[in-house]
């Protein structure tokens, strides 16, 4: 890979012109008052910058980088209009409240020791002088890990070297367990009044927070299955498979596991693609925070996902071929993984003196934590 940051950043020119991403991101590139939010970056920093010609998509968000005249460099990140007809409507939340929840989330990680971007300013209406909700942060120079792999052609869950390798993933060994020892008395997401963090309703659901994590399985079944039942085509919906989130809740009856307060943070969308890296795999910060949550152990204890940390379901068993082979080739990374996690559980409490109240790295590979996942390739 040639660059780093945003020099490797793909506009929508690199999508299907015909497909609705590509459309719903040049009409939006058409339609923001850009010179509006120069002017609003200028103003709360003190002096003039300009906006970069190349961007960045995700599935809900588009980011520009902004260069001020001292060369720091900030970020403006912009919420798309939803596209049910590609992403479904998997959060219940309104874009406003996710994005709040987002801001939230930075605050009080950067507070905690977790390299995330810095929040300078934002508007979350859509009916403002830019002409859609954004977040002006600070800007993250390294490239996303998962891009960064490609590009270099590694292995499936391989980042770089051996050395490379190792560094990247004790380092995000650590931040699992930092996130694990961040605790809260109930379960949902982030919210900010004032100078305090609160837990309140939580993205995907919109509902929250709750008391255990029986209230919070109840809430999130019945919304994948409110979302399937609107997306999956008939054949899903008349499939077998289709009943497995009712069973769901039996099986989570009698997993393994505590049960009641505290619950630590997990981020259930914790994955090479929201990790920022320099040319060597070290972690420079992360990104996207709508997956963190105070969660029941189970969830704090999910292995990072897309990231070759494959496990077979409890109960399942796999017949197809490129997921057997991932299954064969990964199924070292799992125990050294748990490993890494036990070291870093260790090194926290000798540094930090915060207990692992989760037992995080027993549940690493339990039938809850497999359960869980197999709900989650459901939804």
């Amino acid at each position: 890979m040639s660059g780093l940051g945003s020099d490797t950043w793909l506009e929508a020119s690199e999508i299907d012109e015909e497909s609705d991403l590509h459309i719903r991101a040049t009409t939006f590139v058409a339609t923001i008052h850009w010179e509006n939010l120069v002017t609003i970056a200028s103003r709360i920093r003190g002096t003039q910058c300009t906006l970069s010609e190349k961007y960045s998509l995700g599935h809900f968000n588009l980011v520009r980088r902004l260069t001020f005249v001292d060369g720091v460099s900030w970020v403006a990140r912009l919420r798309l209009p939803d596209l049910p007809s590609v992403f479904g409507m998997r959060e219940a939340m309104k874009p406003a409240g996710c994005m709040g929840i987002e801001i939230a989330t930075m605050r009080f990680l950067g507070l905690n020791g977790i390299p995330v971007p810095e929040v300078f300013g934002h508007d979350l209406t859509t009916e403002n002088e830019v002409g859609a909700p954004y977040i002006l942060m600070s800007y993250l120079h390294g490239t996303v890990a998962s891009d960064l792999q490609e590009a270099q052609d590694c292995g499936i869950g391989t980042f770089g070297s051996p050395e490379e390798d190792r560094r990247f993933w004790t380092q995000m060994a650590s931040y699992h367990a930092q996130l694990a020892s961040l605790t809260f008395d109930k379960i949902g997401s982030l919210h900010q009044d004032g100078d305090n963090f609160t837990i309140g309703p939580e993205i995907e659901t919109g509902e929250g927070p709750w008391d255990t994590p029986e209230q919070y399985y109840e809430a999130l079944v019945r919304h994948r299955m409110k979302v399937a039942n609107a997306d999956a085509p008939l054949e899903v919906r008349e499939s077998e498979a289709f009943s497995f989130p009712s069973r769901f809740l039996e099986l989570m009856q009698s997993t393994e596991g505590p049960k009641t307060a505290p619950f630590g943070l997990a981020n259930r969308d914790f994955g090479a693609h929201n990790v920022v890296v320099d040319n060597e795999f070290n972690i420079v910060g992360f990104i996207d925070f709508d997956g963190v949550m105070a969660a029941p152990s189970a969830v704090v204890a999910q292995l990072p996902v897309f990231m070759g940390m494959m496990r077979p379901a409890p109960g399942f068993a796999e017949t197809r071929e490129f997921a057997l082979k991932c299954l064969k080739e990964t199924a070292h990374l799992l125990p050294r993984y748990v490993e890494l996690v036990k070291v870093a559980v260790t090194q926290q409490k000798v540094s930090t003196g915060r207990e692992d109240t989760a037992g995080l790295p027993g549940l690493l590979m339990s039938d809850a934590a497999s359960t869980i996942q197999g709900l989650n390739e459901f939804g």
